[in-house]
């Protein structure tokens, strides 16, 4: 196929896929009314037969292989940064588009309400594992200006991409559209990264709340940084602990940060950081 500036580009990561790369790369050739798809697929060293699934595309769909290892958040930048699309989609392999006008139907609400992003909706594929999503990077299409203007923060390990949303939404970066079109096979966290991603989510709360309650505290910086095997020791002693505490909490229906920031009260109080409590809570 003659290579042009596409208008969609979908980025997907592959790493030993062959099992579901197919579901999502048939998704993206399927689409209606749309002709102008690019799909950039980034590898992170297959070792089974995955590449030689998405090389068979190559006649179907315009196809840009990119084999590179790197964090997840790292690798999404590369790719959006060689990507040509005017918008960006990501998904993980076994994702996949609801239906054929998935894309045409987001598209038309970029040019008809002139926005930054749709927000697109997902449903995860298994629904004994719907209650494990999280609103993340297959939520959302977004102009791939956007994400060349405010890159995923590499600092953070797993909540990257909830930083890139509130950084937009601070600064009135978006406007979305709600529309149904992503089935989603969601990665799910084992215990210490489900930990990480909330400490991360609360220091990234508290910076857009210009709240220096959590940042200025060496405890919640040492736990967000790269772990040692002391503190990964530590970690999972917390997660033990998280988990008694949300036992005797389980007939109160909380959001999983405020459940997290409750366990860690006491720990705001140790290093001497007032803290004050909302009434009724």
């Amino acid at each position: 196929m003659e290579y042009r500036v596409k208008q969609l580009s979908v980025i997907v990561i592959t790493n030993n896929s062959e099992k579901n790369i197919d579901l999502t790369l048939s998704s993206i050739v399927c689409q209606q009314e749309v002709d102008d798809i690019e799909c950039v697929v980034v590898d992170q060293g297959s070792l089974d037969d995955t590449l030689k699934i998405v090389e068979s595309y190559k006649d179907r769909v315009n196809l840009k292989i990119i084999k590179y290892k790197s964090d997840k958040f790292s690798l999404m930048n590369k790719a959006i940064r060689e990507a040509s699309g005017v918008y960006i989609s990501l998904l993980d392999s076994g994702s996949c588009f609801a239906s054929q006008s998935s894309v045409y139907d987001a598209l038309s609400y970029f040019d008809k309400d002139k926005c930054h992003a749709v927000y697109i909706g997902t449903e995860a594929i298994d629904s004994k594992i719907f209650a494990e999503c999280r609103l993340n990077y297959q939520d959302f299409m977004v102009k791939r200006e956007v994400y060349l203007k405010y890159p995923f923060n590499t600092s953070y390990a797993q909540a990257a991409y909830y930083d890139f949303l509130l950084k937009c939404f601070s600064i009135k970066e978006f406007k979305f559209i709600n529309i149904y079109s992503n089935l989603i096979s969601p990665s799910i966290l084992n215990a210490e990264e489900q930990f990480k991603f909330e400490i991360e989510s609360l220091m990234i709360l508290s910076k857009y709340a210009k709240d220096d309650c959590i940042r200025r505290n060496n405890y919640y910086i040492n736990l967000a940084k790269e772990e040692t095997v002391r503190q990964k020791s530590r970690i999972r002693e917390l997660i033990s602990l998280n988990r008694e505490r949300n036992n005797e909490l389980k007939a109160i229906k909380l959001t999983s940060e405020y459940k997290l920031g409750l366990f860690l009260f006491n720990f705001l109080k140790v290093f001497g950081i007032r803290v004050s409590r909302q009434k009724g809570r």
